[in-house]
């Protein structure tokens, strides 16, 4: 959280994330966001790749540090 107390997502922090119908899910660290096609995705290195995943994918995101 920061100062004024809004949250967001801070890139280099690692977070678990659910995501997709069968809800997968991934751990690994937060790069940034991208478009693909005409939506945002989340950006997240896990494990030696790198996942975009669409943000009206995402069920849940935990910070885990």
């Amino acid at each position: 959280m920061s100062e004024e107390g809004s949250y967001g997502l801070r890139p280099g922090s690692v977070y678990m994330v659910r995501f997709g119908k069968e809800e997968n899910a991934a751990t690994g660290t937060f790069r940034g966001y991208t478009v693909i096609g005409s939506e945002t995705a989340v950006v997240i290195e896990s494990g030696g790749r790198v996942l975009y995943i669409p943000a009206t994918a995402i069920v849940c995101m935990a910070l885990v540090e």
